[in-house]
């Protein structure tokens, strides 16, 4: 990491959509990533991060923008963890 002193904050900016395709493929792998992690921390300390919508927010248009619904989703990018009892 940098030398910031300041807290680390989300980006309220989307992705650039009008990146070629293996890098939005790219981007939208990184924030499955991210929202794997985000719901295991929030499932483990029993908290909601503001952020993980923002990442859903990515996601969606990442999604669109590649033409992809959510059950596509798995043959481009791998399995998505969903906390046990599903995601309400």
């Amino acid at each position: 990491m940098g030398n910031s002193e300041n807290r680390p904050r989300a980006n309220a900016q989307p992705p650039d959509l009008n990146n070629p395709k293996e890098v939005l493929q790219a981007l939208l792998s990184i924030e499955w990533e991210r929202l794997e992690t985000a719901t295991r921390i929030e499932e483990e300390r029993n908290i909601v991060f503001p952020e993980t919508t923002i990442i859903i927010r990515d996601i969606q248009k990442l999604l669109g923008a590649l033409g992809l619904t959510l059950e596509e989703k798995e043959e481009t990018v791998g399995r998505f963890y969903w906390p046990e009892g599903g995601v309400d």
